[in-house]
């Protein structure tokens, strides 16, 4: 029971980013239908099956939420601002219910909101029209099902598996949810029920058939029995088109006609050469079968449409064990070649070569796995928006470009809240007042754009808005007071914009719930710094400020070139490796400013044998790595490049967190240690 509870759990949050997704479209385009019937039957669903796995107080407040959304889907009225951020707000309600044991504050939080709700319904409806929770499913029904030329009416028979209870389900649940949807003709059935000394408890020996008047789909009736699809016999046939509810010559004819299905199969229907069973078993047209028989065998099938599983559910947690797993066998292959190397026996080569092709082809799919696209999290983004700019009187809307790009997972669970920051800096600070923007004669509707695209191994991220933009002069005068800078000190448009990541660094002169506080732009360039990422602002007064954001694909295995420096070994990622060149050592010697000449451009660079291992006798050739960042040049002076190499990537520990020129650590095949070179910041602190 616990794993469907959990299971439950999962879904309804799902729920909750489709029910947000579905309001914010209906924001910009009240008419649009299709996604008031998506959020009124994800209501219904939660509704259902809420009560099944015992979340009642969801249950009993999505169904008032449901009655809400009838008046819409009825085209009764027209849904209206005020009606969507009612029901934003409401899903915030129903995360806190999302529990199985509610205390005191569960409930009065369910009691005020069914009471909103209900305040809500009596407002947009007139008293003789509405209907309450106390009308109950037929009443919702009768209204439903008040024009019967948009009806079908289906048969459906429901045959649980006898030991359906013990996952908690309780059938009546469903068959109310039937009820609910339209006017219904049910019948019971006791076919199964052992003699009076033999009924166990804990068994179901009921089953039905019912017929359902309804305007709804055929896929509506099927989510109905979502959760018990492996637990019970379903079939759902159209029997006509309209209402047929009370004319009982068509429900007989129907009756009669799929008991000849079921117990006589006529010769033409029989498999051909070319044909198989499974082609002629249809919705329509169950295939014959010995019903008794499979019932005692508890056999359960479900006349669902044929479909191929193109996906399926995989907890986060379980991805995250076959990354390190693949992590780990990175290390040993690693370790394999190093052993094959020193025995030079071909068959081991042939077997280390096999190993390695395989072991990459399992990092790539299981980094695939790994990569979710940004729009997952975009919904966050637009509900942000919509909540700060009504709280702050002003009009903006949301851009997205290329959110189809995808990151590690893992990277983007961190760049959430770096990201909203940066929303709520430009909701707060950058967009001007409605006001504002007419009298400087810009649009009154404030833009944020969101664009991401992939440059090599990264992703890069820009998010901008065409507000205010920032005043360099404002930035140095608070820099100054501050005591960040001195009034001597002259700094670049970039070097001040910079100044705004300092720590309770803040130019706005008001202290608001939304930001002025001097905190969360730092937070922002510690967290993407965490992911071993930059962030640069370029900004232009009265036009636009834009945050560039760069960030790997992803954190754990990297490629790149294996290289010795005296006794130690460091990676240099291949993303930012654009040429290697061999110099003799005399040559840099020679050459005082640390710049050295490649192909005719003079190129900066840092010997990393005089910076590390603080050798006076240089080998006395030495190779020249070239890196970039930002269309900046720069070498890196190292002994000896050895191989390519894939590096799993292991945090270096509390001790060596202050350091920010190194990125991580990889265990070689030999047991020794490689460090990871962050080739960005190496360039920012050395060039």
């Amino acid at each position: 029971m616990i794993l469907f509870q959990e299971r439950f759990k999962e879904e309804v949050k799902e729920y909750f980013e489709r029910l947000e997704t579905g309001l914010l479209l209906l924001e910009h385009d009240t008419e649009n239908f299709q996604a008031i019937d998506e959020i009124f039957r994800l209501m219904h669903s939660m509704k259902g099956s809420g009560g099944m796995f015992g979340f009642d107080l969801l249950s009993d407040v999505t169904h008032d939420l449901e009655s809400l959304y009838e008046i819409f889907r009825s085209k009764k009225m027209s849904i209206n601002s005020e009606v969507i951020s009612f029901t934003l707000n409401s899903i915030d309600g129903l995360h806190h219910l999302l529990v199985q044991e509610p205390t005191e504050e569960h409930h009065l939080l369910a009691k005020k909101m069914k009471a909103e709700t209900q305040l809500l319904i009596n407002k947009l409806i007139p008293s003789d029209e509405k209907f309450t929770k106390n009308d109950g499913p037929e009443g919702k029904a009768k209204d439903r099902n008040a024009n019967t030329d948009d009806q079908t009416t289906y048969f459906i028979s429901f045959k649980p598996d006898e030991n359906i209870f013990k996952n908690g389900t309780n059938p009546l649940y469903l068959i109310d949810e039937l009820n609910a949807l339209g006017e219904c003709n049910i019948q019971t059935f006791f076919d199964f029920l052992p003699d009076l000394s033999e009924i166990d408890p804990g068994k179901c020996y009921t089953s039905w058939e019912m017929f359902v008047a309804t305007a709804e789909e055929t896929d509506t009736l099927h989510d109905v029995f979502i959760f018990v699809s492996d637990k019970a016999r379903i079939e759902i046939e159209k029997v006509s088109a309209g209402n047929k509810i009370h004319n009982e010559t068509i429900l007989a004819d129907f009756l009669n006609s799929r008991l000849n299905k079921e117990f006589w199969t006529p010769p033409e229907q029989q498999p051909t050469e070319n044909e198989t069973a499974d082609e002629l078993f249809t919705e329509e047209e169950p295939e014959p079968s010995n019903e008794i028989n499979e019932q005692e065998k508890g056999l359960k099938m479900i006349s669902l449409p044929n479909s191929t599983v193109n996906t399926i559910r995989v907890d986060s947690l379980k991805i995250d064990q076959y990354m390190n797993l693949v992590s780990e066998l990175i290390t040993a292959q690693s370790r394999l070649e190093l052993v094959s190397s020193k025995i030079n026996q071909p068959d081991l080569e042939m077997v280390t070569e096999a190993l390695d092709k395989i072991g990459r082809q399992l990092r790539e799919n299981a980094f695939d796995m790994s990569l979710i696209p940004l729009q997952s999290i975009a919904v966050r983004f637009k509900r942000l928006i919509h909540d700060l700019s009504k709280s702050l009187n002003k009009q903006v809307e949301l851009v997205t470009v290329g959110l189809e790009t995808e990151l590690d997972k893992n990277i983007i669970e961190k760049l959430i809240e770096p990201m909203l920051h940066i929303i709520r800096n430009s909701l707060d600070h950058g967009i001007e007042s409605t006001e504002e923007r007419i009298a400087k004669s810009k649009s009154s509707v404030g833009i944020i754009t969101i664009k991401a695209s992939t440059v090599g191994s990264y992703v890069q991220i820009e998010i901008s808005d065409d507000g205010a933009g920032l005043n360099p002069a404002k930035i140095r005068s608070k820099a100054i007071s501050k005591g960040l800078i001195s009034e001597q000190d002259k700094l670049s448009e970039n070097e001040l914009f910079n100044l705004i990541f300092e720590p309770g660094f803040s130019t706005s002169e008001l202290v608001t719930d939304v930001s002025g506080r001097g905190v969360g732009l730092d937070v922002v360039k510690r967290k993407v710094q965490e992911m071993r990422g930059t962030v640069k602002i370029t900004s232009e007064p009265d036009k636009f400020t834009m945050f560039i954001l760069k960030l790997p694909l992803s954190l754990s295995i990297i490629d790149g070139l294996l290289t010795r420096v005296g006794e130690y070994y460091y990676v240099v990622p291949s993303s930012g490796i654009k040429k290697i060149y061999a110099v003799n050592q005399q040559v840099l010697k020679n050459e005082f400013r640390q710049v050295v000449e490649l192909e005719g451009n003079q190129v900066p660079y840092l010997n990393m044998h005089e910076e590390f291992e603080n050798e006076i006798d240089l080998p006395e050739n030495q190779i020249v790595v070239t890196v970039s960042f930002e269309n900046q040049v720069f070498g890196l002076v190292v002994d000896e490049v050895i191989r390519e190499y894939q590096a799993v990537i292991k945090p270096l520990g509390k001790l060596l967190n202050a350091q920010d020129i190194f990125s991580g650590a990889s265990i070689l095949g030999n047991g020794q240690l490689a460090l990871v070179i962050d080739t960005n910041k190496i360039i920012q602190k050395y060039s």
